[in-house]
């Protein structure tokens, strides 16, 4: 696993919980899986800034979380118009 910095978006241990790197962090070495990237940061951090976080201890990391999780759905798009993944391309 990559050094985690910031937009990458982490497994929580083994998962299904996951969170999005709001700074580099270096300290953490390759202690997470990265499975995906935030390209543009703008609206996380608007959400992040207008929702009230709690500070937390996992493990012997001190993190920054949000006090209350925000439901939301994935889609997945194919990175290429006209390929054949579940959206977006030719059936």
């Amino acid at each position: 696993a990559p050094e985690v910095k910031r937009g990458m978006v982490c497994l929580i241990g083994k998962g299904p919980d996951f969170f999005i790197a709001v700074g580099d962090h270096p300290e953490w070495g390759n202690a997470h899986t990265v499975w995906g990237e935030v390209k543009d940061m703008g609206p996380v951090d608007q959400l992040v800034a207008a929702s009230p976080v709690v500070q937390q201890l996992w493990g012997e990391t001190h993190v920054t979380a949000l006090a209350t999780p925000i439901p939301f759905d994935l889609t997945p798009v194919d990175p290429q118009p006209g390929g054949d993944g579940a959206a977006g391309g030719a059936a």
